[in-house]
C-alpha cells in the first residue's frame, strides 16, 4: 500500500527550509529488525524485507547522481532519476508534473546556465518505499550567454519512491533560496 503522496509530500516538504540537523551515518538495524523482521511478522515474511543499509546506500546514490547530472547539465541522466509521475515545484513557477515536463525545465534551465554546485544532505529518512532528503545547495550558475555568475544558496527537499522496478526514483523535488552574504 502507498502512503498518500500530497499529504506525505506536503508535510514533508514543510521540512525543506527548516534549520538544518545534522545526518549521522546509515542506520544500523538491531533486535528482530536486525534479523530482517519486526517482532510480530512470521519468519516467512522476512525475506522479502531488503536490508535498511542497502536501501539508504541506494537513496543516497540516486541524490549524488542527481546533483553530478546537473553539475553536468545531463538532461538524459538527470530526467532518468525521476518518476514518470515526478513533480517538480520550482519556486515562483507553476509545479511541472510528469517526466517530460521536468525534462523541459531543466532543458532550459541547462540552456541558459551551467550549474556549479555541492549538495549537502542535513536529514535523510528511508521507509519502506519512501525516502526523503533535505539539504542545503551551494555554489553558483555561470550564465552560458553572458558568463555572468549568480550565486546560489537553497535549502532543497527530494521526495524519493521506489518504483515497480525495485529502482529509487525522484517522485517530488522542490528548494527555497536564502539570501547569500
Amino acid at each position: 500500500m502507498r502512503a498518500p503522496t500530497p499529504l506525505l509530500a506536503g508535510a514533508l516538504a514543510l521540512a525543506a527550509c527548516a534549520a538544518p540537523v545534522p545526518v549521522g551515518t546509515a542506520p544500523a538495524p538491531s533486535g528482530e529488525l536486525a534479523a530482517g523482521r519486526a517482532a510480530d511478522e512470521p519468519p516467512a515474511q522476512a525475506q522479502a524485507r531488503p536490508d535498511p543499509r542497502l536501501e539508504w546506500n541506494a537513496v543516497q546514490a540516486v541524490t549524488d547522481e542527481m546533483v553530478e547530472a546537473e553539475r553536468d547539465a545531463d538532461l538524459g541522466a538527470l530526467t532518468r532519476l525521476f518518476t514518470e509521475d515526478a513533480v517538480l515545484a520550482a519556486p515562483g513557477a507553476a509545479p511541472r508534473i510528469g517526466r517530460e515536463q521536468v525534462r523541459a525545465h531543466y532543458r532550459a534551465h541547462f540552456t541558459r546556465y551551467r550549474p556549479r554546485i555541492r549538495r549537502t544532505v542535513d536529514e535523510r529518512i528511508v521507509f519502506p518505499g519512501w525516502a526523503f532528503e533535505r539539504g542545503q545547495v551551494e555554489g553558483h550558475l555561470v550564465d552560458v550567454q553572458a558568463g555572468d555568475v549568480v550565486p546560489v544558496s537553497r535549502s532543497d527537499f527530494t521526495l524519493l519512491r521506489k518504483d515497480t522496478d525495485g529502482v529509487w526514483r525522484i517522485a517530488r523535488r522542490t528548494w527555497c533560496s536564502q539570501l547569500v552574504d
